[in-house]
């Protein structure tokens, strides 16, 4: 079960109305020559982030996002990832990049990173400059760069619904030390909408017993 926190009116707007797609900027990796700040960029780059089986932290996360607003209300709900989406027709499987430690996914990515580190570097010059070289949008940024060039074994691009890997969301100190599991979901289609509503947790008590 994933798990995400809004604020309150934001929450009410996706029982309502459904997820919608977060786009700060085109679908391209142009925004990486930048020399602008970017928004809803995480450290797992653009989309709807949530976690993973742990509600307790995505509570933590909206607190510290709303702690210096007026209005510190908010809500969490809960979903589930769809098995398959269906495009122009036909299905196919969720494509989840699972950036987690003993996975292929991340070895094969830490492969790239290594093998293209100098490109890399002279594209995210300007972006880290503008973004102050914030360690997380950094590291989105990479993550964006690695998917937009992806492609399988016959050079068709590989499209990625969703990113998940270890964060370090509740740390008191700070320390690099995870906590749970943190998806970005960059396919809104993959969400089974079937499955969004409130999270209760008197009825999580109940249901992990």
């Amino acid at each position: 079960m994933l798990y995400h926190s809004s604020t309150a009116d934001a929450i009410d707007n996706i029982l309502d109305n459904g997820f919608t797609e977060l786009n700060s900027w085109p679908r391209n990796i142009n925004f990486l020559f930048s020399d602008k700040k970017v928004k809803y960029l995480g450290n797992f780059g653009i989309g709807t982030y949530a976690f993973w089986n742990n509600p307790k932290l995505s509570k933590f996360f909206i607190k510290k996002e709303l702690r210096n607003t007026s209005d510190k209300h908010f809500k969490t709900i809960e979903f589930e990832l769809k098995k398959c989406i269906e495009e122009r027709g036909q299905k196919r499987k969720v494509n989840v990049l699972k950036l987690c430690p003993n996975s292929p996914d991340l070895e094969y990515f830490q492969d790239y990173v290594e093998k293209y580190s100098k490109n890399i570097k002279r594209v995210l010059n300007k972006f880290e400059k503008a973004n102050e070289k914030s360690k997380i949008k950094v590291a989105g940024a990479i993550i964006e760069y690695f998917i937009f060039y992806l492609k399988d074994e016959n050079g068709k691009k590989i499209k990625v619904d969703a990113v998940c890997g270890t964060s370090t969301t509740n740390n008191v100190f700070k320390l690099d030390i995870s906590d749970g599991i943190e998806y970005c979901i960059r396919n809104i289609k993959a969400i089974d909408n079937d499955s969004v509503k409130l999270y209760n947790e008197n009825e999580d008590i109940e249901r992990r017993r």
